[in-house]
């Protein structure tokens, strides 16, 4: 139980909610990923239109741009539920795509902590249950 962090007393985001709070991330990490590094606002503004019109690579392919290809990869891991893949993937991001997915990370990262301590308390539950039921023979 020491593993889950206290931020969790606010509650923890669903499976569903992340992944419905990951496409916007998405799409800002990949507007983020092409502005160039100290570009400034016209760098932004680079990034927004190229973020619009080039289409995203499928999470197969392995070469192009490496932010690209991980946020593929994490979006892939999302829609599966692999959440801990994801998050692995997101920690590739290089420069503001790193910063923008921060949040989302965070919030993914607990999600999975809670659902593995779940997962933990279920198996000591079903020993412990199995344990009272056979010593009482």
């Amino acid at each position: 139980l020491e593993k889950i962090p206290s931020s969790v007393k606010g509650g923890v985001p669903t499976l569903p909610e992340l992944q419905h709070r990951f496409e916007p991330i998405k799409q800002l990490c990949r507007q983020a990923a092409m502005v160039p590094e100290g570009s400034g606002l016209g760098g932004q503004i680079l990034g927004y239109v190229f973020s619009s019109i080039l289409i995203a690579p499928p999470s197969s392919r392995v070469d192009g741009n490496p932010d690209e290809l991980s946020l593929a990869r994490a979006h892939s891991f999302v829609q599966q539920g692999d959440l801990d893949s994801a998050v692995k993937e997101l920690d590739n991001l290089k420069g503001q795509a790193f910063f923008v997915a921060k949040d989302w990370k965070e919030a993914a990262a607990t999600r999975a902590i809670v659902d593995q301590v779940v997962r933990i308390l279920k198996v000591e539950c079903a020993l412990m249950n199995e344990n009272m039921s056979g010593s009482s023979d």
